[in-house]
């Protein structure tokens, strides 16, 4: 079995998530770290970082605003529109085994997910949990291309908030 430390990395660079929501730091990096455990059990043993016994799996993440995470999307993905979250996987396959690994980068957007929150009567820092593990699950493989994979990521996410109480945002029932 493979023992991996998890380390977000945390950088805000918009002033409406330090006013409004103070604690968005430490929610981020809580709700990956509890979770972190059956994510990492989800991994099929092919998996690139299973080919890694141990080390440490680092994540950066980037709390910013509409503007930035347009400009990134733009760039990026060809969207010009911001969005709630953008996951940018790092290149695993030609890292050294027993390397520690820059898993990748989750951007998050203060006021896409805020008005989102708003709109679907969610507290903000479940709804910040709930994208932040679709974000990481993306820098890991999964995806929602298709009804097999799309279902798959669902059914972890749900069982990843269910850890951190947070009720099931796919049936319709908001917290």
């Amino acid at each position: 079995m493979s023992e991996f430390i998890l380390q977000p990395m945390v950088k805000v660079n918009s002033f409406q998530w330090i006013s409004n929501f103070p604690t968005s730091s430490q929610v981020c990096k809580e709700s990956l770290e509890l979770v972190f455990p059956t994510i990492i059990n989800s991994l099929g043993k092919e998996h690139l970082i299973n080919s890694n016994k141990s080390g440490m799996l680092e994540v950066s993440i980037l709390l910013t605003d509409n503007k930035r995470i347009q400009e990134l999307n733009k760039y990026f993905l060809g969207k010009n529109k911001p969005t709630n979250v953008l996951a940018f996987p790092a290149d695993l396959s030609n890292i050294p085994n027993e390397t520690d690994l820059l898993v990748g980068d989750i951007i998050l957007a203060w006021e896409t997910i805020l008005n989102e929150a708003n709109r679907d009567n969610k507290s903000i820092s479940s709804h910040v949990s709930h994208l932040l593990i679709h974000g990481f699950l993306h820098l890991l493989g999964y995806d929602h291309q298709s009804d097999i994979t799309s279902k798959k990521m669902e059914n972890l996410e749900i069982m990843c908030l269910k850890i951190l109480n947070i009720k099931n945002p796919y049936s319709g029932e908001q917290k």
